[in-house]
């Protein structure tokens, strides 16, 4: 594989194929079949969470230390093989291992796919520019994972009417396939690094050590922490947030929740294409995305599927450009490490926007609750607007 053509094409079917999970829309139905409580679901979802978390920054070593190829290789394997637990262990403790393998999985490929595309675009001869094809392509890599999400939610629910073999089975073995993929067609990117070979330690003090020195790092952890995290937690609210206004339907539900799928990857489709290139500019970019929140939270009629998807089409592309500043800003050789650490502060966040929304929600309602995220994400994306930092070089 030589062009960014051919890595590009390639590169979204692996996106694709690894999200074809059919288990997707109908595993916790599945499990509260097989005698899982409401708490004991809530219980696994909190391991879910917390192993993420916990592995996040040791995968992200790993990467820089090792062969992200074979690293993508191993994730696929381990995605599939929680399903293999859900399987032949359909109870809670299979359950819980499922899930803990799955969070093992994913945070193998957090910080090592994208180091991994951008080693691989970077050697690549003929390509014009390493960060805006890695914004084209990355973002477009996204768009193939969330069809392959899409496909999994559509087909997921019909292959289960015939019972939950199917789609364990089709969810094993579809990201077998996209690891096997890796296997075969991509190859491991030179680094050029000698600092690859030290000990597990040493590349974890170069990544934390290239936070607290970059200063334009830790903007941009920052910003993942706070706006990128805002985002991507608003999704789970959804249902409940809609509840709330008699205008909706579990039918009209359903179709926001498609307007604002379709709206998230049409903003990673373009995000490539904007002018929003400086730290700045992203900032602002994620807040006009905010303002299609607060305008949402506010809204008791169908206009509410534009302004949702307003924010999601301007949140999702400024994530993209900011994953592109981040591998561009980082000048180390603990490049997977350093996009772990952005991810484990997204994590740790995660759990502060829970519990910020769900006192608010207790308390008054979850279209307060949508008000008040909406306001303090704005003031933070401002906020980072003001404050962000000259290009470090």
């Amino acid at each position: 594989m030589t062009s960014p053509q051919r890595i590009a094409g390639f590169w979204y079917l692996y996106g694709y194929l690894r999200e074809v999970v059919l288990i997707y829309p109908v595993y916790a139905i599945m499990m509260g079949e097989h005698g899982i409580s409401p708490i004991e679901l809530s219980t696994l979802f909190f391991v879910w969470s917390a192993s993420a978390l916990i592995f996040e920054v040791p995968s992200g070593v790993l990467a820089d230390r090792y062969s992200r190829k074979r690293l993508l290789v191993i994730s696929g394997v381990l995605k599939g093989g929680a399903f293999i637990a859900w399987w032949f262990a359909p109870d809670f403790a299979g359950y819980l291992a499922g899930f803990v393998i799955w969070s093992m999985g994913s945070s193998l490929l957090s910080g090592t796919s994208e180091s991994f595309l951008y080693d691989t675009l970077r050697t690549a001869p003929h390509a014009n520019s390493e960060d805006r094809g890695f914004a084209r392509i990355y973002g477009r890599g996204m768009v193939a994972s969330s069809f392959g999400v899409a496909t999994a939610l559509a087909g997921g629910g019909y292959f289960a009417e015939y019972g939950y073999a199917w789609p364990l089975a089709l969810s094993i073995a579809a990201p077998w396939i996209a690891a096997l993929l890796v296997a075969i067609v991509f190859v491991e990117p030179p680094r050029g690094d000698a600092k690859r070979h030290q000990d597990f330690f040493g590349t974890l003090a170069g990544g934390v050590a290239e936070v607290r020195r970059n200063r334009v790092v830790l903007y941009i952890v920052a910003m993942f922490a706070s706006l990128v995290t805002g985002y991507g937690v608003i999704d789970e609210y959804l249902g409940p947030f809609l509840n709330e206004k008699p205008a909706f339907t579990l039918g009209t539900v359903g179709l926001v929740y498609a307007a604002s799928f379709t709206a998230r990857t049409l903003g990673m489709e373009l995000a490539h294409r904007l002018p929003f290139r400086s730290l700045r500019a992203i900032a602002i970019l994620f807040a006009i995305g905010t303002l299609g929140l607060g305008v949402s939270a506010l809204t008791n009629d169908l206009w509410l599927v534009v302004t949702y998807g307003w924010y999601f089409a301007a949140s999702s592309a400024a994530e993209v450009l900011l994953h592109t500043r981040l591998q561009s800003e980082i000048q180390g050789s603990a490049r997977a490490t350093v996009t772990s650490i952005a991810k484990m502060a997204q994590h740790g966040a995660e759990l502060l926007f829970y519990l910020y929304i769900g006192t608010i929600a207790q308390l008054w309602s979850f279209q307060t609750a949508m008000a008040a995220v909406a306001v303090l994400t704005f003031a933070l994306a401002i906020a980072f607007a003001a404050m962000a930092p000259a290009r470090s070089r």
